[in-house]
């Protein structure tokens, strides 16, 4: 008698680690050459979606994620625009973007875990 195993193997998606939920803190800050810094804290919350092949999401930004967690783009109006990701020890998401030119800038990053 031959038969079949209704199991089949599904190969693991490596951002399967990285989607979920990630609930923390986001830190803004700017300055301006005519004007005073500012900073401020709130609690903010991140959700992470496998999408197309190699990438997630994260709320609004797709992005190509590395099998490492990892990712960074230099911004095209200067050195000093960033934007990188870290996904660290399976539960933990943190998010940095910089940007600005001669007159000011801006730098926003998010901390969080599932």
């Amino acid at each position: 008698m031959a038969g079949c195993n209704s199991d089949s193997i599904v190969a693991e998606d490596y951002r399967d680690a990285f989607v979920g939920t990630y609930i923390g803190t986001r830190t803004n800050s700017s300055w301006s050459l005519n004007g005073p810094s500012t900073s401020n804290e709130i609690a903010d919350t991140i959700e992470v979606f496998a999408v197309a092949d190699s990438m997630v999401t994260l709320d609004a930004t797709e992005i190509i994620i590395s099998t490492y967690g990892e990712f960074y783009e230099q911004g095209g109006s200067g050195a000093s625009s960033y934007f990188s990701v870290q996904f660290l020890n399976g539960d933990s998401l943190i998010t940095e973007m910089n940007g600005g030119g001669l007159g000011g800038g801006y730098h926003s990053t998010f901390k969080g875990k599932k």
